[in-house]
């Protein structure tokens, strides 16, 4: 165990959001968007690294340089000399191929947190972004979940959990399974990687629907 400890002199994403001032929010969001994902892509390729808390209180940006670094690796794993450094927590599970290395969950944490914190503070980027992005993600779950659940027992939970009356037959939509779950519910659908939620799907859509 390697224990290792840095004074962080940028503010977290919260911390951002909360003091942004300058004349136009929705653009340095955008921004900071952007940084983060770059930074995920970056390490998922030279590391296969997945956080797995990933949540805007564990990533912290520094908009001057768009600088951005993570904290909390306690559920992390990464692959070092062919080998899977991980400690056995949620999302972990060795019987599964690339043992745990998920391409989405990390972002589907991050921007599932950040949205709260944008409500009421701009309305261009949830508009143009985040609202699409957020759909995409719910249409694609709805449309996988389904079809693997006709043979796979774990499709078949998550997808119920996201449906009104918790059964297969009901009315899904996303806002149900974060209903009963709150916070656990990106977790729980970590269990397969969304191709809507990749870094590579996001940083392609805010190209794509860039309103500056």
């Amino acid at each position: 165990l390697v224990v290792c400890s840095q004074q962080l002199q940028i503010p977290s994403v919260t911390g951002f959001i909360h003091t942004l001032r300058h004349r136009d929010p929705d653009k340095m969001v955008w921004f900071m968007v952007r940084a983060v994902c770059m930074s995920l892509r970056r390490l998922q390729r030279t590391a296969q690294f997945t956080h797995r808390d990933c949540h805007i209180n564990n990533i912290y940006y520094d908009m001057r340089g768009s600088r951005v670094q993570f904290i909390d690796f306690d559920w992390s794993c990464i692959r070092w000399s062919n080998k899977i450094i991980s400690v056995p927590r949620h999302l972990y599970d060795t019987t599964r191929p690339q043992y745990g290395y998920n391409r989405s969950v990390d972002c589907c944490v991050f921007l599932r947190t950040l949205g709260p914190t944008l409500k009421g503070k701009m309305t261009t980027f949830l508009k143009e972004i985040y609202d699409p992005l957020m759909q995409r993600y719910e249409d694609e779950c709805r449309a996988v979940l389904k079809e693997k659940a006709r043979f796979d027992t774990a499709a078949m939970q998550i997808y119920r959990m996201s449906t009104k009356d918790g059964k297969v037959t009901g009315t899904y939509a996303h806002m149900y399974g974060l209903a009963k779950y709150k916070n656990k519910f990106e977790y729980h659908m970590g269990y397969y990687t969304w191709q809507t939620m990749t870094p590579e799907a996001i940083l392609k859509l805010l190209e794509e629907r860039k309103f500056f």
